[in-house]
């Protein structure tokens, strides 16, 4: 081939040529250099600094021949190209070197994108497999650390060593459906993946067919397997405590309720160490409702009062509060305990639920969300329990005030209309006979009116709702009413010290009543005896008269029943109105001595140190 016929063929070819002399001046050059470094009036004799600096800076690395090709990227018109740039030493005409330029930017894009790719599949959290049509993997991406395998293991066995045969019918399914949709690009379902060691794991699978061949062959399937079983138990998590709650809402007491919560901060969100408190008005203070029994914890639950500790300020703050070490904290760290993280949750105005761990830093955020969902779950419940109360304290009121206008209605049309009656006639008497010794009857009459009015008086009294309760002495209430009886020949025993929780005045004159009923039935010289009940739920009241017979006990309470001539039938209804306003159940039985014995639950008495 001749030297011309060799410039032709550099004419023509895609590679761009560049002969340089000594001076750098680029002495020929063919129009694919010139299109590829984005030059329109050619090369020659331009001087190599003209040259785009990418190129231009290759020129001075070496000298020609001692380097390696490499790749030079241009930006022209915004677009993108990479050329390969190799120099060689060459003894033509008046130049020493020749460079040659290769458009490569096909061969790097796709060394990108391929880069890119591996990057992906490296930094996502998912599992990636590849599948041929025969059901064998060919590729995995993210398998290794929680699966037990080494990916290189699995290449080449069949998709089932790490799915169930449940999971492998289902993809199969699924495959064909791919195969036989024209528009259906990927499917999503869930399915279980097995580790090394034969667990299950949950997993959600985007399932799609691969790009088909030149031949337009389908060579297999791609898995995205994504672990979804933290979040199949946050769900379960989640539909357990929708269940507990729905269960708190129904509960009859406030026990009740303390008992399911706790059940439930276990079982379903595995707190072990969680206990309730709540607050006690009348001790002002946080009181343990709910204390769990482990090794890790003290014996005595403590209780929490104003100023005096962290469940204290989330109580009044009503929000929740978490301890990841407790060790750091010299202010809350007990020695004696192991906890070292808490959690507090506020349970509105009723108290706190507090969870505890040996462990530090083990209440994540979901952890803490569920814990809080509890807590106003609790709080709910409680709400409801205490309208509920409220409601029928209501109801037990209005009742209580219809019985009261019942029995008004009663004593004025017919307990108050005999002695009046008989008042009427005396006088007409005397006034038609001039006999004034008739007046005396009149007097009587008189005298019965105005008993039964101070006891309708008393009994309206009652009608009113009690005032504030607070822990008073009965025995200081029964020594006070003791001492506003006639009674110079009865005596009182008081054998308890006990306190309930009462209005005291009220309770006084519910002493008041039974005394006074001990000297009008059992005489003058009755001996009455106050003590409190064996199982410590109360105080009974009674004397050593004749006592009630076993069929009038039942009715001793309603209105009108005395034994007493000279009695109203009011005095034992106003006992059974204050205890009820109390809450307290009362009943009558015989005592000791024969007498009537009279006994309140309180549920609340508490013997005093």
């Amino acid at each position: 081939m001749t030297d011309g016929d060799a410039d032709i063929v550099l004419e023509h070819i895609d590679v761009g040529y560049l002969l340089v002399d000594l001076d750098g001046i680029i002495v020929a050059a063919n129009p694919a250099a010139a299109s590829l470094l984005g030059v329109d009036n050619g090369l020659d004799s331009t001087h190599i600094d003209e040259l785009p600096p990418e190129v231009c800076d290759q020129f001075d690395t070496a000298p020609p021949g001692d380097q390696d090709p490499v790749d030079v990227t241009l930006t022209t018109d915004g677009e993108h190209r990479t050329l390969e740039f190799d120099r060689i030493a060459v003894d033509h005409h008046d130049a020493n070197q020749l460079a040659l330029l290769r458009d490569v930017t096909a061969r790097t894009t796709g060394a990108r994108q391929l880069e890119r790719y591996e990057t992906l599949l490296e930094t996502i959290p998912d599992t990636v497999v590849v599948t041929d049509t025969d059901g064998r993997l060919v590729e995995i991406h993210g398998f290794e650390g929680w699966s037990g395998y080494e990916e290189d293991e699995l290449i080449g066995e069949p998709f089932s060593k790490t799915a169930t045969a449940e999971a492998v019918e289902v993809s199969e399914d699924h495959i064909a459906e791919l195969f036989a949709a024209d528009d259906r690009e990927k499917v999503t379902y869930e399915m279980d993946v097995i580790t090394a060691d034969g667990e299950q794991i949950r997993h959600e699978n985007h399932l799609a067919l691969l790009p088909p061949e030149q031949d337009g062959r389908i060579p297999g399937s791609m898995s995205v397997l994504r672990n979804v079983s933290e979040r199949k138990e946050r769900e379960r998590a989640l539909e357990a405590l929708n269940a507990a709650t729905r269960e708190l809402l129904i509960a009859k007491s406030v026990d009740d309720i303390v008992e399911k919560a706790v059940a439930t901060a276990v079982e379903v969100l595995d707190l072990p160490l969680t206990g309730v408190f709540l607050h006690d008005p009348n001790a002002d203070a946080l009181v343990p409702a709910s204390y769990p029994d482990a090794d890790e914890l003290p014996d005595d639950p403590p209780t929490f009062r104003p100023g005096e500790s962290v469940a204290w300020e989330v109580f009044e703050a009503g929000e929740t509060r978490v301890f990841d070490d407790l060790a750091e904290h010299d202010a809350l760290h007990n020695p004696d305990t192991e906890i070292r993280s808490e959690i507090i949750v506020p349970l509105g105005d009723h108290g706190v639920l507090m969870s505890g761990s040996t462990e530090a830093h083990v209440f994540d955020q979901e952890v803490q969300n569920l814990a809080g969902v509890l807590g106003a779950a609790v709080a709910t419940a409680l709400d409801r329990l205490e309208r509920d109360h409220e409601r029928e304290a209501q109801r037990r009121e209005l009742r209580r005030k219809n019985e009261r206008l019942e029995r008004f209605a009663s004593v004025v049309s017919h307990d108050l209309r005999n002695p009046l009656n008989v008042a009427h006639g005396r006088v007409d008497l005397a006034l038609q006979s001039g006999d004034v010794e008739a007046l005396a009857g009149a007097g009587d009459a008189l005298d019965r009116m105005e008993t039964l009015i101070e006891d309708l008086l008393a009994l309206a009294r009652q009608g009113a709702s009690i005032g504030a309760r607070d822990p008073v002495s009965i025995d200081d209430v029964a020594t006070d009413a003791w001492g506003g009886v006639e009674s110079s020949s009865a005596s009182l025993s008081i054998e308890t010290d006990c306190t309930v929780d009462a209005d005291r005045a009220r309770l006084r004159e519910l002493f008041e009543n039974l005394f006074r009923n001990a000297v009008e039935h059992a005489g003058p010289t009755v001996d009455i005896r106050l003590g409190a009940l064996d199982d410590g739920t109360g105080f009974f009241v009674e004397d050593d008269g004749p006592g009630i017979d076993h069929d009038d006990q039942s009715a001793v309470f309603e209105h009108g029943v005395t034994g007493s001539a000279d009695g109203t039938g009011l005095g034992l209804a106003i006992v059974e109105d204050i205890a009820d306003a109390h809450g307290w159940s009362a009943r009558v039985t015989t005592g000791t001595a024969g007498g009537a014995r009279f006994e309140f639950e309180t549920a609340d008495a508490t013997e005093r140190d």
